[in-house]
């Protein structure tokens, strides 16, 4: 205990010092995110200057879309990115070969509001057990983004797991962007939908909807002990890059120690990368996203094989299976080399 105190303490003093000015001497790095608080740990290192401390100049670009994110990576505009690892299957499958270097989130983090008239109607709570409430997606009309975007797949998968067929026992809905679900749940023209913190939280907040099932505490078991969201490269490119990308590591490490220790202070780095949102958002978001945050980045192959298996099950993949062994999709070099082992 008193190691994880002197250490929490040393990253809390850093944070304090000074930045080197005007970027010089620093390696520049590009990094694309979209702007979800399944990012937040890379938000934090950026906000604080963590980056910074560890030499590094991180451009953060903020990407339009999610889908836009392995496109940018592999194109070269950026060199890291968060995705899913899906992406990195899909990438591999065309030749292109991306590696997924660190976890962001342990969990299946989308949380899934349902109108609170559809709630009532049905008689269900979130207290309810979850095959309970997983049976009372019947009839509802579910949002989701795009088609096979994880809003749509794994809204199908809860479906599925409470024995219903999509777009006969529920009525899928395409809306769009995260803005056109909250429009539509607000409007009365869907009953539900799923999203990542905060935006669930909002619709609670403002009294429309309540959170059935929270990703982000793993209910649904499957989907706990889960790489939904990290980070990815290319593969050569951090074959050129292993002292940048362990030091971009070392930074996340320190950000994570933080934000377990530090909320005002993390939540501080957060308005930057959200100025706009409210500030009741942003602390809900905060508090039910930190406990779907991966604690060290690492992966293990047994974790990786259960998401192949859900994947392949799901349709969320598709193709020729790939090894789940580290060094193909994944790896934990830099975690390890981050920690000094």
């Amino acid at each position: 205990m008193r190691r994880v105190t002197v250490w929490v303490l040393v990253v809390l003093a850093g944070v304090a010092l000074a930045a080197p000015a005007g970027g010089q001497g620093l390696t520049r790095v590009k990094f694309s995110y979209f702007p979800a608080f399944h990012t937040m740990t890379v938000m934090v290192a950026s906000g604080l200057d963590l980056f910074r401390q560890e030499g590094l100049d991180v451009e953060m670009i903020q990407a339009s879309s999610g889908a836009l994110q392995p496109i940018q990576l592999i194109s070269g505009e950026v060199d890291l990115t968060t995705v899913g690892l899906e992406n990195v299957v899909a990438l591999r499958r065309e030749g292109k070969l991306t590696t997924h270097i660190y976890v962001l989130v342990k969990r299946m983090s989308q949380d899934f509001v349902v109108r609170n008239e559809a709630l009532r109607a049905r008689g269900v709570t979130p207290q309810d057990p979850i095959e309970r409430r997983l049976a009372a997606l019947r009839g509802m009309r579910i949002g989701y983004t795009l088609p096979n975007a994880p809003t749509d797949r794994y809204a199908r998968y809860y479906l599925q797991k409470a024995g219903l067929v999509p777009g006969r026992d529920a009525e899928m809905v395409q809306v769009g962007s995260p803005t056109s679900l909250v429009g539509a749940i607000r409007q009365g023209r869907i009953d539900a939908f799923m999203l990542t913190p905060p935006t669930p939280q909002l619709v609670e907040l403002d009294g429309i909807g309540t959170i059935l099932i929270y990703g982000t505490r793993g209910d649904v078991r499957e989907l706990d002990n889960y790489p939904y969201t990290g980070l990815s490269v290319r593969t050569e490119w951090a074959r050129r890059n292993r002292d940048t990308l362990v030091r971009f590591v070392r930074a996340l490490h320190r950000a994570r120690q933080l934000i377990a220790a530090d909320r005002e202070r993390s939540l501080q780095a957060l308005r930057r990368f959200f100025p706009q949102m409210e500030e009741r958002a942003l602390r809900a978001g905060y508090e039910a996203m930190v406990p779907a945050l991966a604690e060290d980045g690492s992966l293990d192959q047994a974790t990786v094989k259960r998401f192949l298996d859900l994947g392949f099950e799901i349709g969320l993949l598709t193709g020729t299976r790939p090894s789940d062994r580290e060094g193909v999709l994944w790896t934990n070099e830099f975690v390890r080399l981050a920690r000094g082992r």
